[in-house]
């Protein structure tokens, strides 16, 4: 439009980039994309396009410069000034350009306001978010009127280096609003050394740039400057999308093998029946000491306190409700979640001591006795813990572990399906490969090395998904009748307790608690078992009661529905042992896309210790019979007000953040139930 290297064009430049930062700072707060009625993606191309066909047809640039009036034919009367009749068509589309940028500003700005005020938030704070923009199109008019140099001659570099600027700060307001950020993006490094050169210029000191050369080539070292920093900034941001997504960028990274996906979903189920088989052969042997070690700490506890883990003696009185919560009982819940946590850590260190003592008497005997670079086993682990209501309980884990010869004693918490002696040759080769991939263009299109570092973590997570594979644990749900829910709690009070402190029924009561929000009158109840024998094993011990056909028959006089899950516990999230915090529990059930349970696992590793910070957690089971893809996890609150406290002060927490963004995406559902404790749950 033959506008020309002067002040219109900067004029157009400062009405496009407004528009696009006030519509995405509008996206941030408001959470939807609003565009005008007159909006850049739609009308703005279509004006594009009409100029450039127009300039086409007419021969150039230099059509815009004719009057408007003259040029469509209009008479010119005497109301119309001269000043007006003449105005050229460029300049009737700055007028029509500054007319749409102030209803569009003006409607974008209003719309944050009311969607603030109707979810009763300060309406004015959004609005400190356009300053970065306004005081940077402060600076930029205030340099090329000290720079008429730049402003007549070398226009162009200093607009591309402008954009830059813009493009800038919307990518880091789009960023801050996928990974709801509630800190607005304010600063902008692009603008500092615009900053810093209107002061240069300004000075009482003499300039440094001076008012020509150097100014040229300060233009073109800050817009190559915006080029590296914008740059890096759409590289990180394309290989996390790419590491997130286990792709790679402008080639394919898995190709589609119809044949290959029929083998590998009929094979997968086969692979982790022997995997799992495999665990449970190597860790038999240390069933017997890990026994003998639950007995001998047992013993050394008080006499009042020596019950067996997870079984109760309370007695059963009235059905519980969400009313028997006290609403100011934060702190006591706070100081019984305290004494049980200082409890499970000297229990911990108490278990350490004796594990290294063991360790090294197993390690001195074996290197006596077994021939040189023959490989040893891991010790088996107890764990032991004392809680605030005076209970306490030990369970036992086994950590069987194969090693090479050259690595010696191995050990890790809680077991392991190692896959250490068929490590060594792929990471051989996994570093061979990644000598080939070094350098920015091959991790943008190969994946970061973190990203590559997390691929090999899901690969192998199966294992550690199956660590405490010793433990099998049940989730049984009851539809209660309304009308017998009293009968039910007599009756189930006076069963399950007595079922759990029978020791021919190997088999621990994890707790039991009644439905108030969600699901009402459903009662869940969690049992442990020593694996799937046990499992077996107890059924048969508890059906064989000859109290057991009259309670049966009971039962389902009281029942309307009744639904069971066979579950294992994550690795990284042992079960707890009986305490009594008080309080009420949440049960989050999240059912899974088919294929992610792994990946959530290599996540939620990462996300509970963030999680653990500022949460009381009881447990997290997958199930493997049942409701397929199915993830429970437990967590005990003081009440629904600190639950409400605790869970917005997790976003504070380092980790958490990701750990969301990242699993979010693997589920199908999800549903969250509010659960009180039975007076004769050993978790309360």
């Amino acid at each position: 439009m033959n506008l020309g290297q002067n002040w219109p064009t900067v004029l157009t430049l400062f009405g496009s980039t407004l528009t696009f930062y006030v519509q995405t700072w509008d996206e941030y707060y408001t959470q939807t994309l609003t565009l005008g009625i007159i909006s850049g993606p739609v009308e703005g191309i279509l004006t594009l396009c009409i100029v450039y066909a127009f300039t086409a047809i007419k021969g150039g640039g230099s059509f815009w410069q004719q009057s408007l009036f003259a040029t469509l034919g209009l008479p010119k009367y005497g109301f119309i000034p001269d000043y007006f009749y003449d105005l050229p068509f460029n300049e009737w589309y700055m007028v029509y350009g500054g007319l749409v940028l102030v209803f569009n500003t003006v409607q974008s700005a209003l719309n944050v306001m009311r969607i603030r005020r109707k979810a009763s938030k300060d309406p004015l704070t959004p609005l400190y978010g356009l300053l970065p923009y306004f005081l940077t199109w402060t600076i930029v008019p205030l340099y090329l009127y000290l720079q008429p140099v730049i402003l007549h001659h070398h226009l162009i570099p200093f607009v591309l280096y402008i954009g830059l600027i813009n493009a800038y700060s919307v990518g880091q307001i789009i960023i801050a609003h996928l990974t709801k950020n509630p800190e607005f993006p304010m600063y902008n490094v692009l603008t500092l050394p615009l900053g810093l050169a209107v002061m240069d210029s300004v000075g009482p000191w003499p300039s440094v740039l001076g008012d020509g050369t150097y100014q040229i080539a300060f233009v073109f070292l800050c817009l190559g400057l915006g080029v590296g920093i914008y740059g890096s900034f759409v590289y990180d941001i394309i290989t996390t999308i790419c590491d997130y997504l286990d792709i790679w960028c402008l080639t394919i990274k898995h190709p589609y093998n119809e044949e290959g996906e029929k083998k590998k979903a009929k094979n997968e189920p086969l692979e982790a029946l022997v995997q799992l088989t495999q665990f449970v052969d190597n860790s038999t042997q240390f069933t017997s000491n890990a026994k003998m070690l639950s007995r001998r700490l047992l013993r050394r506890l008080p006499p009042s306190t020596a019950v067996r883990a997870l079984s109760t003696t309370s007695s059963c009185q009235r059905t519980p409700t969400l009313a028997d919560i006290e609403p100011n009982g934060a702190s006591v819940f706070d100081a019984r979640q305290k004494k049980f946590r200082d409890g499970v850590k000297e229990a911990q260190k108490a278990k350490e001591k004796q594990d290294s003592q063991s360790a090294a008497a197993l390690a001195s005997s074996a290197a006596s006795a077994a021939p040189k670079g023959e490989a040893g086993r891991g010790a088996p682990t107890a764990q032991i813990a004392s809680n605030a209501g005076s209970q306490s309980a030990t369970s036992s884990s086994p950590s069987g572990h194969d090693s090479e010869s050259s690595d010696g004693f191995v050990t890790q918490a809680l077991g392991s399906l190692s896959t250490h002696n068929t490590e060594a040759a792929r990471e051989s080769s996994q570093q061979q490969d990644a000598s080939k991939r070094k350098g920015a263009l091959s991790s943008l299109i190969y994946g970061t090395h973190e990203g590559q570092q997390m691929d090999q973590e899901i690969e192998k997570s199966f294992s550690q998904v199956l660590a405490r594979g010793k433990y099998v644990h049940s989730i049984v749900f009851h539809s209660v009748k309304p009308d017998k829910v009293d009968e039910y709690v007599e009756l189930v009070g006076g069963w399950y307790p007595k079922m759990a402190k029978l020791e021919d029924n190997h088999v621990n009561l994890v707790g039991s608690w009644r439905t108030e929000v969600g699901d009402c009158d459903t009662f869940v109840h969690i049992w442990e078992y020593q694996r799937y024998h046990g499992y077996h094993a107890s059924l048969h011990s508890i059906a064989s009661h000859p109290d057991f056909p009259a309670f049966d028959r009971k039962l389902k006089t009281l029942i309307t529905h009744k639904q069971t899950s066979l579950m294992q516990e994550f690795s990284f999230w042992p079960t707890t042992p009986p305490r009594q915090l008080g309080g009420l529990f949440e049960l989050r059930s999240y059912t899974l896309h088919p294929g992610n349970l792994l990946e959530w696992e290599t996540h939620w590793r990462k996300g509970l210790r963030a999680r653990r910070e500022v949460m009381e957690g009881v447990g997290a089971w997958f199930v493997q019979v049942g409701d397929l893809n199915t993830v429970h996890h437990l967590w005990q609150f003081a009440n629904l007000e600190e639950r409400k406290a605790r869970r917005e002060m997790s976003w504070g927490v380092e980790g958490w953040g990701d750990t969301v963004h990242k699993t979010v995406p693997l589920i199908q559902t999800m549903k969250s139930r509010v659960l009180v404790p039975m007076a004769w749950s050993p978790v309360a």
